[in-house]
């Protein structure tokens, strides 16, 4: 079930009182950081529904206490007390979106089925700067590999997605197969 009220709430709240301490850029690099960490027990203990808040929150503080800007410590001290550990992926969601709205940064992804050559990578990062909803902005360009499109690319721009791939491609003259096959039949 999405979250995303209580996300944008608490995300607002959190980017709010960064920029008036002036920490925003030390909570996102603290969100990132949680976001990699990889660790069963960790999501294990945040799901759970039998240890309390408050238990969780001083769990979390000692394990991380030295790892973390002290907002983000707090910030989490105050969403285990509260039971909204459950809205943690929509909050970091809402907080990131913020953030590249306050840093004026695109975000932007190309999925191809090889690595780019890096003048194939500049070409790309050029067209996708030029485009009229990242004129003004600073373009973070990330890769993906992945050889089941086949060939071609897809470029993900914050909310819309270009798909260029073979495999779309293919799954479209399918399609047109299939309707004409039943247009034929009868």
């Amino acid at each position: 079930m999405r979250n995303t009220k209580v996300g944008y709430r608490y995300a607002k709240a959190l980017i709010e009182l960064a920029q008036q301490m002036g920490a925003v850029d030390a909570v996102k690099t603290d969100l990132d950081f949680l976001r990699n960490l990889r660790n069963k027990d960790l999501e294990a203990l945040i799901a759970s529904p039998v240890i309390q808040g408050e238990r969780k929150a001083k769990i979390f503080r000692s394990i991380f206490s030295d790892k973390l800007h002290p907002l983000t410590l707090n910030f989490f001290d105050l969403v285990f007390r509260k039971g909204r550990e459950f809205a943690l992926h929509d909050i970091t969601q809402a907080f990131d979106l913020r953030y590249y709205q306050i840093k004026n940064i695109a975000k932007a992804k190309v999925i191809t089925a090889v690595p780019l050559s890096d003048v194939l990578f500049q070409e790309i990062h050029q067209a996708v700067a030029s485009l009229p909803e990242v004129q003004g902005k600073n373009l973070e360009l990330e890769t993906e590999v992945n050889p089941a499109i086949i060939g071609g690319f897809i470029l993900q721009l914050e909310d819309k997605k270009y798909d260029a791939s073979v495999r779309r491609q293919l799954q479209v003259i399918k399609q047109d197969f299939i309707e004409n096959l039943y247009k034929l039949r009868y």
